[in-house]
Formats: C-alpha cells, sequence, structure tokens
C-alpha cells in the first residue's frame, strides 16, 4: 500500500522483517520503511568464553560498581547453601553495610581511617537485606545486630546470626571477602561446566542429525 508514495512507514516487533518481505536487507532496509525485529541473536547471547578463575583471582572484586554488586550478591544469595528452598530476594531489597558507613572512630582506633572507608564498600561487608528490616538495623553495631538477622527471610543475611563473635571488623570483612571469592570461583566453573557439556551434547545431536 505504502510502496508506490513516500508516507514513511515504521515497525516494531517483526522477528524477520527480511523474511516478510518487508525490507531489502536488516542494515539497510531501503525505500521508505524502517523498524526494529525483536529476533534474538542467540550466537551473541549464548557465546560464552570460557572462565578463567583468574578474573576473579585478579581483579578488584572486592570493591566492584553499584551495580555489579548488586548482581554479586544476588548470585550469592540465590546459591547460598542454606537456602535450601531456592527462595528469591523480596522486591525492594536493600543492600546492608554490616560494618556500618557510620561507624565509631574509637573502635578502630589502630587502623588507617582510609583503610576503613575502602573495605566499609567491599563485598565481604555487604549483604542482601529487606527493607523494613534494614530499617531496623542501620547503623547498629554487629552484636545488635546479628540477632535481628535471625529474623530475615534472606538466607545469606541469617547465615551472618550464626557467627561465633560479636564483633565485626576489617579482619572479619577480609575473611569474608576471601570466603565470597572462592564462593563465585566455584559457581562460576560449575556453570562453565555445564555450558560446556550443554555445548558438546549439542554439538554431538547436530552431528547425528
Amino acid at each position: 500500500a505504502t510502496e508506490d508514495n513516500q508516507i514513511p512507514v515504521v515497525f516494531s516487533a517483526v522477528t524477520d522483517p527480511v523474511g516478510a518481505g518487508l525490507v531489502a536487507s536488516l542494515d539497510a532496509p531501503g525505500a521508505n520503511i524502517t523498524g526494529t525485529s525483536d529476533a534474538l541473536n542467540t550466537n551473541a547471547v549464548f557465546d560464552f568464553s570460557k572462565f578463567d578463575r583468574s578474573d576473579i583471582e585478579n581483579s578488584n572484586y572486592a570493591i566492584p560498581h553499584t551495580k555489579i554488586r548488586r548482581v554479586l550478591l544476588k548470585v550469592l544469595a540465590y546459591n547460598c547453601k542454606s537456602n535450601t528452598d531456592n527462595s528469591v530476594l523480596p522486591y525492594g531489597w536493600e543492600v546492608e553495610h554490616i560494618l556500618p558507613q557510620k561507624y565509631e572512630n574509637s573502635y578502630f582506633a589502630n587502623y588507617n581511617a582510609n583503610e576503613i572507608k575502602e573495605h566499609i564498600s567491599h563485598l565481604g561487608n555487604l549483604v542482601p537485606i529487606e527493607k523494613k528490616l534494614n530499617i531496623q538495623v542501620r547503623d547498629g553495631y554487629f552484636g545488635k545486630k546479628r540477632e535481628k538477622y535471625r529474623n530475615s527471610n534472606i538466607a545469606i543475611l541469617r547465615e551472618l546470626s550464626n557467627h561465633p563473635s560479636t564483633d565485626w571488623g576489617l579482619e572479619e570483612i577480609k575473611s569474608r571477602d576471601e570466603q565470597l571469592k572462592q564462593s563465585l570461583i566455584d559457581l562460576f566453573t560449575c556453570w562453565n561446566d555445564e555450558y560446556e557439556r550443554a555445548r558438546e551434547n549439542h554439538s554431538i545431536t547436530s552431528t547425528i542429525e
């Protein structure tokens, strides 16, 4: 209907506009028509590079970008060993700083202030928390927070209620950094192995067909 006039036509969510005869090609649609395709490039989506544990070991993973740290916390929360019912994080969950951002200076009299400030943002000092519970524990110290954590529905947070000490400082953060790093390495290695097996099985199936 628009072939012989100059009225511009824009289409959307057409999976195969070339196959449908709407455009000559995706790079150069031509004529007076253009638009978007909802086709999924599975080769790009699922073309995972080989996981290398040095990517984590040699990177500054412990202090990731704000958006990255939420992704890592989600991954760690979902794969927490005590998350036996595979529960998901609640809507509106927040990031809890176990050692609060507003801390008592005298508590760390023997430490450099810059070192403390840096470690407060480390992954080892962060954990997902329900918004309501975060309001209750905000800026409190670990001895008091620990009992509140026990009431959480988030398994990885509840685990902290079993911490053997009422103290939480730089050494605890560094220790948990290493623990979470190993958890991520183990998890990504497992995912990579599963992907490689699936790709190999797909290759064998395709060859048979």
